[in-house]
């Protein structure tokens, strides 16, 4: 590991009393332009720390709720627009896109923009994208037909992943290792179809964080997966049954752990995600490793590459090695908000910071861009 450690100085990251590892206070930065920023506030979004960067530097903001009527009118004058939709959140996934869309026809800087979010939580699009573009996704195949899926399965070397189009956290992905739990997948796909997600693998992931942690949280976290065993969410009540497809994905046996890497301009954070025991997934097993020196550099660099490539905001890529080749599973434009350890640059050094808050490089990103066109305006 060949990781370059100094002090880093970031221009918008004392806002929480921010240091560097070597104990040195980070610089302030004041933003003479005059602009208004909208957010979309929800309490388990970005949007919390949005708010307190705005606050810190006397940024104009105001809250906006985009479920109402005049959500429009709400954003006239506004210079941006932030709003940190979720899969889980159905009343996101049935608007959010195509509201993002008319935003930005309005002149108005948003994020996520129409780029970073129109494939978010959509396997089989992220699919063409990639392919389109020669970005090297693990092998997968997508069937429309169901005579096509049947005859494929036939000739295929098991196991393979299925998986449906939408879902977090290794929702819908399941190991298939026979023809004949293959050939029911198919049929269900082609018939009733699926529910938008799984109520019991869910209840397992449950268990198994209450397994991990052994809390109070945890154990209040599986009770309510009781709950919901019975009770579906406001998610699956609304959103329709996933059906008229199979998506099937190569299996990589004996890998014990995955790679995210979040880019977010000029900048990155990473993780090694843990494959669950007894398992072959490692995405919403929350045990992860955010040590840089955990993170092979070549995952950093190849991150920021596909970005040059893809153009996005933000996008957080889930890698696996492959033949000692690093190959991309999905995408995603957002990742955990939680508080990280530091950052990397392009060039895979990593700059360490105690509570680094990926939010703020955000809103930091979209404010300069507002400033660019301010500038060129002038």
């Amino acid at each position: 590991m060949n990781l370059i450690r100094k002090p880093v100085l970031l221009p918008y990251e004392d806002i929480c009393d921010y240091k560097t590892l070597d104990g040195s206070k980070l610089p302030t930065i004041s933003y003479e332009k005059p602009m208004k920023i909208a957010i979309h506030h929800r309490s388990d979004s970005y949007s919390t720390e949005w708010i307190k960067y705005c606050e810190k530097y006397n940024i104009d903001y105001k809250i906006v709720d985009c479920y109402d009527f005049d959500i429009i009118e709400q954003l006239k004058g506004c210079d941006a627009f932030l709003w940190n939709w979720a899969q889980w959140h159905s009343r996101d996934v049935l608007f959010a896109r195509q509201l993002i869309y008319s935003i930005e026809q309005m002149g108005i800087e948003v994020y996520p923009n129409s780029k970073s979010c129109l494939l978010f939580d959509d396997k089989l699009g992220q699919k063409y994208l990639l392919e389109a573009l020669d970005i090297p996704l693990e092998k997968s195949d997508v069937f429309f037909n169901k005579s096509e899926a049947i005859n494929w399965i036939k000739n295929i070397k098991l196991p393979v992943v299925f998986k449906l189009r939408g879902g977090s956290s290794s929702v819908n992905v399941k190991l298939i290792s026979t023809k004949s739990r293959a050939r029911r997948l198919i049929n269900i796909a082609f018939s009733r179809g699926f529910r938008p997600s799984d109520r019991l693998s869910d209840f397992k992931d449950r268990i198994h964080e209450f397994n991990k942690n052994k809390n109070i949280d945890s154990f209040i976290h599986m009770l309510k997966g009781v709950i919901r065993i019975i009770y579906p969410r406001e998610h699956e009540r609304i959103l329709t049954r996933e059906k008229g497809y199979v998506y099937f994905q190569k299996f990589l046996p004996n890998k014990t752990f995955d790679i995210r890497v979040f880019v977010f301009g000029d900048k990155a954070v990473a993780i090694k995600r843990i494959v669950r025991k007894n398992d072959f997934r490692a995405s919403g097993s929350n045990d992860f490793l955010d040590d840089p020196n955990e993170i092979s550099p070549e995952y950093i660099r190849e991150a920021f590459r596909l970005n040059r490539i893809l153009k996005m905001q933000s996008v957080a890529f889930d890698f696996i090695k492959d033949d000692k080749k690093i190959k991309l599973l999905e995408i995603c434009y957002a990742t955990g908000n939680s508080d990280w350890i530091g950052y990397f640059d392009q060039d895979a050094v990593f700059y360490p910071v105690k509570g680094f808050k990926i939010e703020h490089g955000i809103i930091a990103d979209v404010i300069n861009t507002i400033h660019d066109k301010i500038s060129n305006q002038n």
